[in-house]
């Protein structure tokens, strides 16, 4: 598992961000609205001042009109006010006991509000950020934290922006009710407090969605690896939640197309006026309403009269500034929106994807354990989901196909396959084969009957197995490979000789160690017997449809067969035919003897034959190695038909060594061709009649 470095859990900025977008939002176009709605608050007070001020520079206070009860009762009937009045009929000075405007105590609780949701933010997210802490700097967790945290850390995004929603919810139910029962406003007091309800409505679900999106961003790309472990993420850990594409892809766009635009158009709107208000229309207001347009003829005919003109809106120069910053103010926005939420996004789609395809890439390069994360819970993760159980299914598969390799190429030799150009058995066909020069070894018990009279079936079974299990990889460690086995008996090939005999030499020393541990259980001591060839042999896949296999056919195979059984004649370990003689390199060379030349059963051709010895062997090495040119000049003696001279020399070198069966042979041979008479034509071959 690669080591994931734990990341900083965000809390504070996310609902501060959030917090002063929600502001950003409201309270500029509110600003706008109200400075919009200016001229009508200023010409009302005018017209009927509800509440007398004070003068800027006295204390006295100013002077009110002369301003009967009827006449007060009938304008705060026509204007919907409420100017208070003494029993007299008199105006009422209550500006220092004046309360707070609606807009006022809307603001008010919107920021105590504000502050509860940033206490209940933290302490909702303040279990996460601690394991988050605790993790980065290695302290212990608790199973009781681990468990909160892996299944609440998915849902937390819709708890946080839940949370943040609910407060807006509680603040726009008082905006309801006090639309619903203030009576005290005036008719322009109440439109400016409706939009600015709508605004804030508007406002806040941008604010929430904010904050989900902000927090789903780092929880989903950012936190999952560091809660959950590799093999847990191979699975998705959304559980049911899951989400589409198109679906978040259509809310990005309407977020970050269609509210901003609304936010320029609603600008537009506020910075439009109606000519209506501009009073009586003159020459001169419509040449300024229309510039050049007026003086176009026919004009004022297609416009129809100037009442026609009342129904349509003019943009002075505030109204102007007005458009200019609410089309700023909605560039910002959309900026700001396609910075964070269209970053986040392709984060949330690019990510995955990129980490989908290289671990595609190392599936490919064979590396079967490549998994994924799942960090999404739309179609990229079930797409990483299905990719995971895919490479799962397809680890299990390969696995399973190379232990059925491996256990076939324990039945045919995967070298066979290999030399046949075959990169698999897969590829294998019936009728495959090569020629090719290779060294065939055959190697057989010696009494092997007589040492299987005192065993019982299985033990008979268990002492092969054993037998075979520590040649074997003798084999296999010299570069060579076993054919088939033959009851007791190993067939073995080999592309280079010495190969072949380093492997007969590693087999005599292996059978030493396995015969101590026979000896040690009062069992007999096992001899071996081993025979090389070296010549072209045909390799390929024999049998049936229903049946096939691996086989070499080549008449040295059955040369390397009659060597073996040439062993028990000369009573020596291993024989090696000249052909492989003539391939060994001179040290190699060193550990051979020439024993004869002889016809093999079967066989019409001679063969000269050597021994090879082992090196454990020390007193023989010498012996031979001390008397090589004795023993040399007593063959010379015998094949020169010298029968006498040359039992001389072999009847010397017995004594010197009375062990070596060979000198025993030659000796009853010189004795022999001494009595009879021997053919004109005799060569010193022997005819071998053992198998």
């Amino acid at each position: 598992m690669e080591k994931v470095k734990t990341k900083r859990y965000y809390i504070n900025r996310i609902y501060l961000v959030a917090v002063l977008f929600y502001y950003f939002l409201t309270l500029p176009l509110l600003g706008f609205i109200w400075f919009k709605q200016a001229p009508d608050i200023v010409e009302r007070r005018n017209q009927f001042p509800v509440i007398a001020g004070r003068d800027a520079n006295t204390e006295a206070v100013t002077p009110q009109p002369d301003l009967t009860r009827d006449t007060i009762l009938t304008l705060n009937r026509n204007f919907n006010l409420t100017a208070p009045v003494d029993e007299e009929g008199n105006l009422i000075d209550n500006s220092e006991n004046r309360e707070p405007s609606t807009t006022g105590k809307t603001f008010s609780l919107a920021f105590r509000l504000m502050l509860i949701g940033w206490l209940l933010f933290l302490v909702l997210n303040v279990p996460f950020r601690n394991y988050m802490k605790r993790k980065r700097k290695g302290k212990d967790i608790s199973e009781k934290q681990e468990k909160l945290v892996k299944k609440y850390l998915t849902r937390i995004p819709v708890f946080s922006a839940g949370l943040l929603l609910f407060m807006f919810t509680i603040l726009h139910l008082y905006m309801i009710i006090t639309m619903q029962s203030d009576n005290s406003a005036d008719e322009i007091s109440r439109e400016l407090y409706k939009q600015y309800f709508y605004i804030s409505l508007a406002a806040s679900v941008l604010s929430s969605f904010f904050v989900f999106l902000w927090q789903k961003h780092r929880v989903h790309l950012l936190y999952l690896e560091c809660v959950f472990s590799d093999e847990e993420l191979r699975m998705s850990v959304f559980r049911n939640d899951t989400s589409k594409i198109n679906r978040r892809l259509n809310v990005v766009s309407l977020v970050t197309v269609i509210i901003p635009l609304s936010i320029m158009i609603m600008y537009l709107w506020l910075g439009t006026s109606n000519i209506s208000d501009l009073g009586e229309l003159t020459d001169e207001k419509i040449e300024v309403l229309m510039g050049s347009y007026s003086k176009m003829p026919g004009m004022m005919e297609v416009i129809g009269n100037k009442e026609s003109l009342k129904d349509m809106y003019y943009v002075n120069a505030l109204d102007q500034i007005t458009m200019y910053i609410g089309i700023i103010t909605g560039m910002i926005v959309a900026v700001l929106f396609l910075f964070f939420i269209l970053r986040w996004n392709s984060y949330y789609i690019v990510t995955p994807i990129n980490d989908l395809v290289e671990k595609m890439r190392l599936t490919g390069r064979g590396e079967l354990n490549s998994f994924c994360k799942v960090k999404t819970n739309d179609e990229i993760g079930e797409l990483t989901q299905g990719y995971n159980e895919m490479t799962g299914k397809l680890s299990t598969y390969i696995t399973e196909l190379k232990a059925l390799s491996n256990a076939n190429s324990r039945f045919v030799p995967s070298a066979l396959i290999h030399a046949l150009g075959k990169d698999d058995i897969t590829d294998v066909e019936l009728g495959d084969q090569i020629q090719k020069e290779m060294t065939v070894l055959f190697s057989d018990i010696r009494s092997f009957t007589t040492l299987s009279e005192n065993m019982t079936p299985k033990e008979t079974f268990d002492f092969i197995n054993e037998y075979l299990g520590v040649m074997e990889p003798v084999i296999r460690n010299n570069n060579g490979f076993i054919d088939k086995y033959i009851g007791d008996a190993i067939m073995a090939l080999f592309e280079e000789p010495a190969d072949a005999c380093k492997a007969a030499e590693k087999m005599q020393s292996s059978l030493e160690l396995f015969n101590r541990g026979r000896i040690r259980n009062n069992l007999p001591e096992v001899r071996i017997g081993t025979g090389i060839n070296t010549g072209n042999t045909m390799m390929g896949i024999v049998g049936g449809e229903g049946r096939i296999s691996g086989t070499v056919i080549s008449d040295s195979v059955n040369t390397a067969s009659r060597l073996e059984g040439l062993t028990k004649t000369y009573t020596v370990p291993v024989i090696i035919s000249d052909k492989t003689f003539s391939l060994l390199s001179p040290r190699l060379k060193q550990q051979c003897r020439y024993l004869d030349i002889v016809v093999v059963r079967g066989k019409k051709e001679t063969v000269k034959i050597y021994e090879f010895f082992a090196h454990d062997n020390p007193d023989r090495m010498r012996f031979v190695e001390e008397s090589q040119t004795i023993f040399d000049s007593a063959l010379t003696l015998y094949l020169g038909k010298q029968f006498t001279e040359a039992e001389e020399v072999f009847s010397y070198l017995s004594k010197a060594y009375p062990s070596d069966p060979v000198l025993k042979i030659y000796l009853e041979r010189c004795r022999k061709y001494n009595d009879i008479k021997i053919p004109e034509n005799w060569e010193g071959i022997a005819l071998m009649n053992e198998k």
